[in-house]
């Protein structure tokens, strides 16, 4: 069975002053309200996670496939799209593995990446190598130590 490392999300904890600035919150004394803590995410290790994701929709191997979503995904993960609620990585895993019938032969790819704090928005789309789309639509995920613990798909035109 082939293993994976995903990366990790770094994570830069401060607290927006209101006269402008940040001020660490690993400094000093400082007890901040977990409220009105702000949280910058690396874009870069977030689209490594995307492109991670992407490619457990593309692998066509039950097993490997099964051991990504462990992985990526934490224990008590929900996947949630129009036609699903899938609860836990195993039940993600079954659910993938379903939807790739009705994709036989076809990529997944991605676009633009979007992040803020601990959740991702991207846009997805299915199709044959070098055709058109046959289904698109984005994706917005949730992250927790790094690993993604919810995702809420949409499917345009759906």
């Amino acid at each position: 069975m082939q293993s994976r490392t995903f990366p990790s999300l770094p994570q830069a904890g401060r607290l927006e002053a209101s006269g402008g600035g940040e001020v660490p919150l690993e400094h000093g004394e400082l007890v901040v309200p977990p409220v009105i803590r702000s949280f910058a995410m690396d874009k870069d290790a977030v689209t490594k996670l995307v492109e991670a994701y992407i490619s457990i929709w593309n692998e066509s191997d039950d097993e490997v496939r099964q051991a990504s979503v462990d992985e990526l995904f934490t224990p008590d993960a929900t996947y949630t799209d129009p036609t699903v609620v899938a609860e836990g990585a195993e039940a993600i895993g079954e659910y993938i593995a379903g939807a790739r019938k009705n994709f036989t032969g076809m990529l997944f790819t991605f676009d633009q990446v979007l992040t803020h704090h601990d959740s991702v928005h991207f846009s997805w789309q299915v199709g044959p190598t070098g055709g058109a789309p046959v289904v698109s639509g984005f994706d917005v995920a949730w992250f927790e130590d790094g690993r993604i613990n919810r995702v809420h798909g949409f499917f345009n035109g759906f």
